[in-house]
């Protein structure tokens, strides 16, 4: 038996044998003892020794125990296709792999190219480590598998209404459990979750919406639990959710006033210990979105019982620094988010007690009261499914690279640099412009449409004018100056659709045209460095057309701005001399040579 980490292990051993039991939840398999074959334990021994080496030299355990997964199914294949004596020679595992990768490449329409090269990595490579003598050269006269042409796409960084959508519940929970366990309320309790409240109680499940309460038939017909006036049902009530004799009904009506009672008389009940274990894992969304850390360095996050903060020098972050084992580990979080972790440490110590646990995030089962080792993997995936069970019917749970993404998106979005952005995520910046550019063109798309909406405040005061700048001049003779784009038909509703009005009116000053001449350029240069420039025509083609059109308007009403015009136009072409926000933009286009 091979462990790899704490979560994952893998029965190696019942490889060696042709006939064995492979469920996926049995961790010890059966086998047929009088199918074992000799020549797989010496091709095994040498393949636990070549990845043991791996381990402490390149590979995680994760990563060897996928390896130990892939090999596993090309096993299993061989089993099910009379290629059982596959490691009796080079030869025979040689036509093994042939035929194995010409399966997978019948899979071809529901995989990609790139999933089926690594369904087949391990088998592959596995060869020379099964046959280290051998001169076959495993790779020969192997198909390749094929192209589909489709494209991996990208996770994208979630929306700022989807991000709210997701974390605005989770705090409620962590805020509205935390303090039910650390003031050590009494049950029945109620809680306030987003527009309602919801009743705690020791029943057989924890809590339940209004929402899932009438979408969901057991809890809301059940005999004992009474979840939306949140109390035992009355003697009358029950029985008429019952089908058995008066005193079976009053027996379970007993069970339940004696579980109120022996939650209410122990803070550690099994019952308190369940919420504790979803207020916990209901932090830990919040903690990535703000911290932006990967799962696995969340998993090893360290605890000595106390962290320091420091000045990150950027505007409204700061510096978490924790020690622990002779490691430090520093992160950065909203100053704003430092009062919720100061609550979670007080959570994790009621969690703990008097254990001794050396992870910021602990282990634990809704099924045990004990918190023992680190965090489970996937942990957000299994709490994503109870709220969705428990609390919002339709909830969309997002992943540790959804809120990882997040947070990088913000940062620039905020306007930081793509280094400053590295250095808090902790990676290349190479990674950072090729997962989060989309997030840059984002802003400067909406930039362009907020200048407009602003537009209007930044004018100078003419007084005495007939028309006010960002007045309509005649509602009932409201055409298009141009064909709008979609979404941009003018309506009188939106500024963006005004824009493309002939009865939009507007005047600026220099800082005014220095932002939009500085907009245009920007996007120019970018456009004549992209090499598929369709969608970006679509998008800042229309604004330019109306940035021009703007400031040819503005020079028909006001010929006098034309000196301010030219100077400011002159300024950026010769000089670069832009406005603040596109500068940044710029020279970071420079930097990472996406601009010449």
């Amino acid at each position: 038996m091979l462990r790899f980490t704490d979560s994952r292990s893998f029965d190696i051993g019942a490889l060696c044998y042709q006939s064995r039991n492979d469920g996926r939840r049995t961790r010890i398999k059966r086998v047929d003892l009088s199918t074992f074959r000799p020549e797989r334990s010496k091709a095994m021994r040498e393949w636990v020794v070549h990845n043991v080496t791996l381990y402490y030299t390149r590979n995680s355990g994760y990563t060897i125990s996928q390896n130990a997964s892939k090999l596993n199914s090309f096993f299993n294949w061989a089993e099910r296709n009379d290629f059982s004596d596959f490691l009796k020679s080079p030869e025979n595992y040689h036509v093994a792999l042939q035929a194995y990768t010409q399966e997978l490449n019948t899979f071809k329409l529901q995989k990609s190219s790139a999933t089926l090269t690594r369904l087949r990595s391990e088998a592959l490579h596995s060869g020379p480590v099964f046959f280290p003598q051998s001169t076959v050269n495993f790779h020969d006269d192997l198909p390749r598998p094929s192209n589909d042409t489709r494209s991996q796409s990208p996770t994208e960084p979630p929306l700022k209404h989807e991000i709210e959508a997701y974390l605005t519940p989770l705090q409620y929970l962590f805020d509205g459990l935390t303090d039910f366990l650390l003031n050590f309320k009494k049950y029945p309790a109620q809680i306030p979750f987003m527009a309602e409240y919801i009743w705690l109680l020791p029943g057989d499940i924890p809590f339940i919406s209004a929402e899932l309460l009438a979408a969901t038939s057991s809890p809301r017909l059940g005999v004992k639990w009474d979840y939306e006036r949140g109390r035992v049902r009355t003697f009358e009530e029950a029985k008429q959710f019952s089908s058995t004799l008066p005193h079976h009904v009053r027996y379970q009506l007993d069970e339940g006033h004696a579980a109120i009672k022996a939650a209410n008389d122990d803070k550690r009940h099994l019952k308190r210990m369940q919420l504790a274990k979803l207020a916990h894992d209901a932090f830990i969304p919040l903690f990535v979105a703000n911290s932006g850390i990967n799962e696995q360095p969340l998993r090893d996050l360290p605890f000595d019982g106390s962290y320091e903060t420091f000045d990150s020098n950027e505007k409204g972050f700061v510096g978490i620094k924790m020690r622990a084992g002779g490691r430090e580990i520093r992160l950065s979080i909203k100053k704003t988010f430092v009062k919720h972790l100061d609550k979670f440490i007080r959570l994790r110590k009621f969690i703990c007690e008097n254990t001794q646990n050396e992870y910021l995030f602990v282990g634990m089962t809704v099924y045990e009261a004990k918190a023992d080792g680190r965090l489970r993997e996937a942990e957000i995936k299994s709490l994503n499914f109870r709220i969705k069970n428990f609390l919002i019917l339709d909830f969309k749970g997002l992943s540790y690279q959804k809120l990882r993404k997040y947070k990088s998106n913000f940062l620039l979005s905020q306007g930081y640099p793509i280094q400053v952005v590295s250095a808090l995520m902790q990676t290349s910046e190479v990674t950072v412009f090729k997962s989060y550019a989309n997030a840059n063109e984002t802003t400067a798309i909406a930039e362009i449409t907020a200048m407009m909406k602003r537009l209007v405040e930044l004018l100078d005061d003419y007084s005495g004018e007939e028309i006010p700048a960002g007045d309509c001049a005649d509602t009932e003779g409201r055409s298009d100056a141009v064909p709008p784009p979609p979404d941009y038909e003018p309506n009188c509703k939106n500024f963006e659709g005004c824009i493309y009005c002939t009865q939009f009116r507007t005047h600026a000053n220099e800082a005014s045209i220095r932002k939009l001449l500085s907009m245009r350029f920007v996007i120019m240069e970018y456009l004549n460095c992209c090499e598929d420039k369709s969608q970006f025509d679509r998008v800042h083609g229309a604004a330019i057309a109306q940035i021009d059109r703007i400031i040819t308007e503005l020079l028909e009403k006001r010929p006098e701005m034309a000196v301010v015009v030219d100077r400011v136009s002159a300024e950026i072409n010769n000089e670069f001399k832009l406005s603040d926000y596109w500068k940044r933009f710029y020279h970071r286009m420079i930097q990472l040579k996406v601009m010449k």
